[in-house]
């Protein structure tokens, strides 16, 4: 359990907080913990970036952790996580017709 006044752990069977004073009983908050919207906000951003910078690899990654956070049932993810698999996958065909269109151009 965390104090909810000052979020330092108290220990469990404790009645007030070791660090504030504030009283531990109803005033405790659980710990965070990463869940599956974290993969679909990551992935979302990624993607965004690549599509900017117009890079192969955060497309990859973003369509990566898109695929992760779909596959965790948390509905808040969802459309986060598809969007950034959509966004990845125009990164990645951007970046690779970039790169053949500069590529053509050089003289060798």
């Amino acid at each position: 359990m965390y104090c909810k006044n000052c979020a330092t752990q108290i220990t469990e069977g404790s009645q007030f907080c070791q660090k504030c004073g504030a009283a531990a009983s109803g005033n405790t908050m659980q710990a965070v913990t990463a869940d599956a919207s974290n993969f679909g906000m990551i992935a979302f951003i990624l993607s965004i970036v690549g599509l900017i910078v117009g890079g192969i690899i955060l497309g990859i990654i973003a369509i990566i952790l898109g695929a992760i956070g779909l596959s965790k049932p948390n509905e808040k993810s969802r459309g986060l996580a598809t969007a950034a698999i959509v966004i990845g996958i125009i990164d990645f065909v951007a970046a690779i017709i970039i790169i053949a269109v500069v590529g053509s151009m050089l003289p060798f």
